[in-house]
């Protein structure tokens, strides 16, 4: 997961070269991509609409309450890359070497277990996503 967090970071830093903050573009970078992260991390969940009641520091979800970007930000990517231990309640659930059509998520008040599918989401976020400035440009040619 730290890996797959980073690798949102360093994709976002390229893709919003002039938005400030790690909690700003990685989470923007989500939410913009969140039909590559839902089909790949949570399939069949609405991302865009579904809220967590749990707390998170500075939601960037519309509304004020967190969305998955807030929740994988706040909780997932702080903690791992400040080396501290997640919090009680969200660790993750062992589904990608089950079936094929299985994905777990438990979301109680205060806490979210997402599935570890999602960290194939997050890489797929990454990859499939081009820096901004060569959005549109022709492919150069040899």
């Amino acid at each position: 997961m730290l890996h797959a967090c980073n690798a949102i970071d360093g994709t976002a830093k390229k893709q919003y070269p002039t938005l400030h903050g790690n909690n700003a573009r990685f989470t923007r970078l989500l939410r913009d991509s969140y039909s590559v992260l839902g089909r790949m991390g949570a399939p069949g969940i609405n991302l865009e609409e579904t809220r967590f009641a749990v707390s998170v520091r500075w939601p960037k979800a519309p509304g004020g309450q967190p969305d998955i970007a807030d929740v994988l930000y706040g909780i997932h990517r702080c903690c791992r890359g400040h080396g501290e231990e997640l919090p009680n309640g969200f660790d993750l659930f062992r589904d990608a070497a089950g079936p094929t059509h299985l994905t777990t998520m438990e979301i109680t008040k205060g806490t979210v277990r997402l599935s570890d599918r999602i960290i194939f989401g997050l890489v797929a976020v990454a990859v499939l996503s081009q820096p901004t400035e060569a959005k549109g440009s022709p492919t150069p040619t040899a």
